[in-house]
């Protein structure tokens, strides 16, 4: 049984699509965690922006505090990005398998 029957072939084509559905979901999701890491980062930018520095004392600890949540708002955001990425590549072959059957 070397060949592939119709019946297989369309399970096949239905088992892409369906995986191509999944992955257009999962992009779509990340796309939108995306979305909120850069607002939130945008929010710890604009809190860094606005901290007092009027107080010596407290502003080195607000600025170490407001710096440390800025970057781990960034890495966040290049975390997301890249996973967006990695996840549109597998999409892009998932497709590109369904042009093929």
């Amino acid at each position: 049984g070397g060949a592939l029957t119709h019946e297989d072939a369309e399970a096949r084509a239905r088992g892409e699509h369906f995986r191509v559905g999944v992955l257009r979901s999962e992009y779509a999701l990340i796309e939108e965690l995306v979305a909120g890491a850069r607002e939130s980062l945008g929010a710890r930018e604009a809190d860094f922006e606005a901290m007092d520095v009027s107080i010596p004392k407290e502003a080195a600890q607000a600025r170490a505090w407001h710096t440390k949540q800025v970057e781990e708002a960034r890495g966040n955001v290049k975390q997301l990005e890249e996973k967006l990425k990695d996840c549109a590549e597998r999409l892009r072959q998932a497709e590109r398998g369904l042009g093929s059957a």
